[in-house]
C-alpha cells in the first residue's frame, strides 16, 4: 500500500514554470507548500547534461511535513520528465557535495523511471574524460 501511495503521489505535482529552456540550458522554479523556493536546472555538460534540484528557505535541520516533500518530489518528477521528453539526453550527470543517500535513491528512481541506469564513478580519469569536476561526488546515468 506505501509504494501504491508514493507512485500515486508522484501524479500530483505543483503547479512549475520554466524560466529558460534552451538547447545548452533548462530552469525552471516553483513554490512548494511551505513556501519553500525550489529550482531544477540542467545544463549541457559536455556530451551529457548535469541535472540537479535545490530548496531554499528551509534548514536543514527542520523536518519537512511528508506531504510537502511528496509533493516537492512529484513536481521535480514531471520537470525532469518534461526536460528528458525534449532533449533525451544520452548522458545525465549528478553531483553531490557529500555523499546524500537520500537525495541519491530519488534520483535513481526517477530516472530510473524513466529508463535511465545510474552509477557512481570515481574514476578521476573518466570525470576528467567528461570535464567533471573531481572535488564532487559523481552518478552518471545512461
Amino acid at each position: 500500500m506505501r509504494i501504491l501511495d508514493l507512485t500515486e503521489s508522484l501524479n500530483d505535482p505543483l503547479n512549475y514554470t520554466w524560466k529558460q529552456k534552451t538547447s545548452s540550458e533548462w530552469y525552471g522554479e516553483f513554490v512548494a507548500e511551505d513556501n519553500s523556493n525550489v529550482v531544477f536546472s540542467a545544463t549541457q555538460l559536455g556530451e551529457g547534461w548535469e541535472i540537479s534540484w535545490l530548496r531554499d528557505n528551509i534548514s536543514s535541520r527542520i523536518k519537512t511535513d511528508p506531504s510537502v516533500a511528496r509533493r516537492i518530489l512529484a513536481t521535480v518528477n514531471a520537470m525532469i520528465a518534461d526536460f528528458i521528453t525534449a532533449e533525451r539526453p544520452e548522458t545525465i550527470f549528478v553531483a553531490l557535495t557529500s555523499p546524500d543517500q537520500t537525495k541519491m535513491n530519488i534520483y535513481h528512481r526517477i530516472l530510473n523511471k524513466l529508463g535511465y541506469t545510474g552509477y557512481l564513478e570515481d574514476d578521476e580519469e573518466v570525470l576528467e574524460q567528461y570535464d567533471l569536476d573531481t572535488d564532487y561526488t559523481w552518478y552518471i546515468f545512461n
